[in-house]
């Protein structure tokens, strides 16, 4: 089984992600007798995770990947190459200063996760608004967040999370940990739960005050706590074995994933596989595909006739972009309330733009006409539609579902 990636993160600082990061790390060690790492991913250099682990950062992001480029090093010698506290914890931060964290690439940030990853669990220390945190959170097995039970961490998470999902991103790997509760005059988590409801999330986990964290952090002291001893530390051990569930799932949804290679559609494929073989498994995939966006499409249309959405714009583009909005934000609340979809963001981002094309227009032409260097579309069943380009005739790789998905365009472009 592949190793864990895990991120810890939340809607701001002082949240307690770091503390958090570190005992999590500690607590999947011990569970799992596995090397685990804490990359510390702040892009300021201040060497928190390492401070909390009560340990010095062993080495950095790009110093391993400088070594890597140099040829000094193989991928298969990053095992053992980080030093570890009696916690089994190995501390990895960016860079030494923040003015060469900054030129750590998306490219060189995932090659180093997918070679680090072949040997050690990986927790992520991470901002929220880290300018990596996309390509971090695509990789990531979990994502943790943590917030705190007043009105304005809850407000800054709840906008956090608009803005992911205009991104697309699905909150299936996403646990909501609620961090120092037992406090007076804060907020109940009943409440907490219900307000983030709108995702498809409550809180997963609530971590007690400890005020022996505040203590230790005050002295200088490593924020490790007991498990064994303390509720803060019992349900980290929860938390980390919630963890477990979204790792063996990995396998699960990468079989159910939606996106299959162009190369496939002709019966090719990957080399030494059957021909027959991969045009069933792109068979079911297609039928999967078009069985999800059919439920989907059919529940948009109940939920802008109870909304009584106006879908004639009259021709004016504001109108029109205002109309948009408000029905992609309809489908990403719909496909937020699925369980189990297993959608990567790139998937997700296809269907919504197709269930939107279906709703306000054309299906599967809008594409085709989008594409000024088209001058004719031609379908010659549904699931052949030929473009013109440029004098030159060839298949395009838009279909419609069936025959009477068909007719159903036909008759919207004959009201037109």
């Amino acid at each position: 089984m592949a190793n864990k990636l895990i991120v810890v993160t939340g809607d701001r600082e002082g949240v307690g992600k770091t503390t958090l990061a570190v005992n999590l790390a500690a607590r999947l060690h011990l569970l799992h007798h596995r090397q685990v790492a804490v990359i510390d991913a702040d892009l300021l250099c201040r060497q928190e995770a390492a401070h909390a682990a009560g340990t010095a950062a062993g080495t950095t992001v790009l110093h391993l990947l400088d070594q890597l480029a140099s040829r000094q090093i193989s991928l298969a010698m990053l095992r053992g190459r980080i030093p570890t506290n009696d916690a089994g914890l190995g501390i990895v931060s960016l860079a030494a200063v923040s003015k060469e964290a900054e030129r750590l690439t998306p490219e060189q940030w995932t090659f180093f996760l997918q070679g680090f990853g072949q040997h050690y669990d990986i927790v992520v220390d991470m901002e929220a608004s880290h300018p990596l945190m996309a390509r971090t959170f695509d990789l990531a097995d979990a994502v943790i967040w943590s917030f705190l039970p007043n009105a304005l961490s809850i407000r800054s998470t709840m906008q956090r999370m608009e803005a992911l999902t205009n991104q697309k991103f699905s909150f299936d790997r996403f646990l909501f940990v609620l961090n120092q509760t037992g406090l007076p005059q804060t907020l109940d988590e009943a409440s907490i739960s219900q307000t983030i409801e709108r995702f498809g999330k409550g809180v997963e986990i609530a971590l007690p005050y400890d005020p022996e964290i505040t203590r230790l952090m005050n002295q200088g002291h490593s924020v490790l706590i007991d498990a064994r001893r303390a509720g803060y530390g019992r349900q980290v051990t929860t938390l980390a074995e919630s963890t477990e569930r979204f790792h063996r799932q990995r396998d699960t949804l990468s079989s159910k994933t939606f996106a299959v290679p162009a190369s496939s559609a002709d019966g090719g494929g990957p080399k030494n596989a059957p021909g027959g073989v991969v045009k069933k498994i792109l068979q079911e995939k297609v039928s999967r595909w078009n069985q999800v966006k059919q439920n989907l499409h059919r529940e948009l249309v109940e939920e802008l006739n109870v909304r009584r959405i106006d879908l004639d714009t009259k021709g004016d583009p504001m109108r029109e972009r205002q109309l948009r909005t408000n029905v992609e934000s309809t489908v990403n609340s719909l496909i937020g309330k699925e369980k189990d979809l297993g959608l990567s963001r790139e998937e997700r981002e296809q269907l919504v733009k197709e269930l939107v094309d279906e709703a306000l227009g054309l299906g599967p032409l809008e594409e085709l006409l989008r594409d000024p260097t088209i001058t004719e579309i031609m379908v010659n069943r549904y699931d052949q539609v030929y473009v013109e380009r440029r004098g030159k005739i060839a298949l395009s790789d838009q279909h419609f579902i069936d025959n009477n998905h068909v007719i159903q365009v036909i008759r919207r472009i004959i009201a037109l």
